[in-house]
């Protein structure tokens, strides 16, 4: 996204502090869905039979994938913010 098209008027500084600050509105219902899908497939994995242990493990693993994902967009956002507020405040 080209932020002088979005921010028309904006430094550049600015704009990318806005957009950090847009995204991060964002991060829990992200990080809130993740969590929500590690639930629903850990508990359709306690439902499976006992001799479904390879469906029960590809939903653990599953769940763990949902959970790192949240992890890492959490991480990004942190990083981007640190980063528009360097800007922001002039230091490079």
């Amino acid at each position: 996204m080209d932020v002088d098209v979005k921010y028309p008027g904006k430094s550049a500084s600015l704009a990318l502090e806005i957009k950090a600050l847009e995204r991060r509105k964002e991060l829990p219902k992200i990080i809130g869905e993740a969590a929500v899908r590690s639930i629903e497939i850990l508990e359709w994995a306690a439902k499976l039979p006992k001799g479904a242990d390879e469906a029960r493990r590809l939903a653990e693993e599953a769940s763990r994938k949902a959970r790192a994902f949240a992890d890492e967009c959490e991480k990004e956002m942190s990083t981007l913010c640190e980063h528009t507020s360097r800007l922001s405040s002039g230091n490079r």
